[in-house]
């Protein structure tokens, strides 16, 4: 018989994941951090977003654009490819 419970390990790097995601966008200003949870998260569209925060959809492009920049900067100190 086949044993479908999760792998620990497979259990344990999801969990590490989620805990280097988390604190990752918490290292986000509140400002960046709203725009890409709404957008990226959420998966509001751009004039949902726009008109929850009270913002322009071009200030809320900028802001998801500097929010996922910071984070892929972050994040890629965790993920980077040895040489």
């Amino acid at each position: 018989m086949a044993d479908w419970a999760p792998n620990p390990e497979a259990q344990y790097r999801a969990t590490e994941l989620r805990e280097i995601l988390i604190s990752t966008l918490q290292r986000l200003t509140p400002a960046l951090k709203i725009v890409f949870v709404l957008r990226d998260i959420e998966e509001y569209s751009l004039s949902e977003t726009s008109e929850i925060l009270n913002l322009s959809a071009t200030a809320v492009k900028t802001r998801l654009s500097r929010a996922r920049l910071q984070l892929r900067e972050e994040l890629s100190k965790y993920f980077k490819q040895p040489e």
